[in-house]
């Protein structure tokens, strides 16, 4: 088992982390190459639920040595990629935690940052990476506490990993890569990234590929795809159609991702599809949200609506 606040070695199981010999004979992948990383459970030990180190141990060195991932690397690989992973949880009851619950909400929160050699430099690059996990157990539900931690820690470890592989592979690449990262990837990490360089970088070559992810099923693609595509400000309709349906379905992330995104695009379809958040949405301060936007499109279109001054020569 890996102990909490030493070293999480990025190797197979049952191989001893200090034989190096086995590191380095692994042959290259092209993916990104891991060696330590210092996990620190942030959670007080007065209140850690029986049993939750160990789940922990076991979803992050799961997800972190998987090899569709990275490539394993010793631990005193210098030319590999260092770092370290703060990890917090809890069983909620009426938001206060507990060591132990019948019925609540488990959370699991986990930032890993990780810094990486650059090649012929001294040079390092760094990547970082936050992400959570909520489930509710007890009761109606059919988790109870300790699968519901599981739970949250395998896909909170898996969302980190993805997301720092996804960071590692297209931070740095050039434009070309970056659209084809769009329109061949199935890795939801890479696509994550890659959707929001797009927008950073303004690539309207990148529009159609943004449609299409944001009817993707991993959460975070749809919300990052959305995002560049308000940063893009194409006043399509089918741009803006695609966003508004991100206001579907219970997570309010997305919702609150559209309206911002809508606001950004502007135009009369953008304003169509806010005019029925404003007066429909069921959350009211997303209405809220949706009629100041809305507000402030028609402000700057009627600002922009009269006629220029001719100024002296």
């Amino acid at each position: 088992m890996l102990v909490f606040g030493v070293v999480l070695v990025l190797a197979a199981c049952g191989r001893d982390s200090g034989n190096t010999d086995a590191a380095s004979t692994t042959k290259p992948s092209g993916l990104p190459r891991l060696g330590e990383l210092i996990v620190n459970d942030l959670t007080t030990t007065d209140l850690r639920p029986s049993g939750a180190g160990q789940l922990a141990d076991a979803a992050i060195a799961a997800a972190f040595r998987d090899p569709k991932s990275f490539t394993e690397a010793a631990a005193d690989d210098l030319e590999a990629c260092k770092g370290g992973l703060d990890l917090a949880y809890a069983l909620l009851v009426n938001g206060q935690p507990k060591k132990a619950a019948d019925a609540g909400e488990a959370r699991v929160g986990i930032e890993v940052e990780v810094h990486c050699p650059v090649a012929e430099s001294r040079e390092l690059n760094s990547f970082r990476v936050s992400t959570k996990c909520e489930r509710h157990f007890g009761d109606q539900h059919k988790q109870d506490s300790h699968s519901a931690l599981a739970t949250c820690f395998d896909i909170a470890s898996r969302r980190a990993a993805g997301a720092l592989h996804g960071q590692m592979r297209i931070r740095g690449k050039d434009d070309d890569a970056v659209l084809e990262a769009l329109a061949k990837s199935k890795h939801s990490g890479i696509l994550m990234e890659a959707a929001s360089e797009a927008g950073e970088r303004r690539l309207l070559s990148a529009v159609d590929a943004l449609v299409r992810l944001v009817g993707h099923n991993d959460d975070m693609v749809s919300i990052r795809a959305g995002a560049a595509l308000g940063l893009l400000k194409v006043q399509r309709e089918d741009v803006v159609v695609a966003i508004a349906r991100m206001t579907r379905g219970p997570r309010q992330e997305r919702h609150l991702v559209a309206i911002n995104a809508l606001g950004d695009i502007g135009g009369k379809y953008a304003e169509r599809y806010l005019d029925n958040l404003a007066l429909g949405h069921p959350a009211p301060e997303l209405r809220e949200l949706a009629r100041e936007t809305l507000e402030r499109l028609r402000a700057e279109a009627g600002a922009g609506s009269g006629d220029d001054e001719e100024l002296p020569e």
